[in-house]
């Protein structure tokens, strides 16, 4: 599945965002990998974290899980992050599939700085940072209340919501088309009802319902039924397989139901437009 974020938009979005709540809000894609943010750089305090490559790590592997967490929930995720920071992450939806996140941080709370401190400073001492440095800049981050967070999260959610529909973030549904069509012309014998198309695909039922309409003008079982039908006619005019041995390589093995879907598109018995192919001029 292929996302196409349109960063000129977003990155309006997110000074305005940063604006409000003096916050880093990020958006990222579906690999949990950066698209843009603004602030463009992490604070003070997170890049210190980060200068180390066992903090850069921890930061990585801590991020992947919440977003992990985020996708697997479904829903807005306020977490605190390794390093001792308050994260939200808001899933930004496509339909019915995650397309990609909002991301805001890193805030330090209200609630008993030095004891959120002594609790931080455990789990750096095997990083082999300047503490006391360290100490300093966290102290001197913004704290914000609950109440706050519970705002910012709010209003973050809500403009997950905005960025789909503003179509600032929008999948690539000709892309989709192309990899649906292709799929089920190599599985034309396989189990190709929605939920095991949408599965094999990575997609949402509604996403491939939608993108099989906008393209091809017909549902997904249609289209299916489709392809196994001109499948059909190929070979029945290039191959000396009976009509039931054809039937089942298409996937349709019940001989009479194929019979009848075959008449209904063509307008004539499988038997008979064999026989017409030879006949004709």
């Amino acid at each position: 599945m292929k996302v196409q974020f349109d960063k000129e938009k977003l990155m309006v979005l997110l000074r305005h965002y940063h604006t409000i709540t003096g916050m880093r809000v990020g958006i990222y894609d579906l690999h949990f990998s950066e698209i843009c943010a603004y602030p463009v750089g992490h604070s003070g305090f997170c890049r210190l974290i980060r200068s180390t490559q066992a903090g850069l790590n921890s930061c990585r592997l801590c991020d992947a899980a919440a977003f992990a967490q985020a996708k697997q929930q479904r829903k807005l995720l306020i977490y605190r992050c390794h390093a001792g920071l308050t994260e939200v992450i808001a899933p930004v939806f496509g339909q019915d599939q995650v397309i990609g996140y909002l991301m805001l941080g890193q805030m330090r709370t209200y609630n008993d700085s030095e004891k959120q401190w002594w609790q931080l400073k455990q789990s750096l001492l095997k990083e082999q940072m300047e503490i006391d440095y360290l100490k300093s800049v966290f102290l001197k981050m913004k704290s914000v209340s609950d109440k706050e967070i519970e705002s910012y999260a709010y209003i973050l959610q809500a403009c997950a919501s905005y960025i789909w529909m503003d179509q600032t973030i929008r999948l690539q549904q000709e892309e989709l088309s192309s990899r649906l069509e292709q799929y089920i012309e190599r599985h034309l014998d396989g189990d190709l009802c929605l939920p095991s198309l949408a599965q094999e695909l990575d997609v949402g039922k509604t996403t491939l319902y939608h993108c099989s309409k906008e393209y091809f003008g017909i549902a997904p079982g249609k289209l299916v039924q489709k392809k196994r039908l001109d499948k059909a006619k190929q070979l029945l005019l290039q191959s000396d397989c009976s009509i039931a041995e054809i039937a089942a390589q298409v996937g349709i093995p019940d001989y009479n139901y194929f019979a009848k879907l075959f008449r209904r598109q063509e307008g004539m018995s499988p038997s008979k437009y064999r026989r017409r192919s030879f006949t004709e001029p």
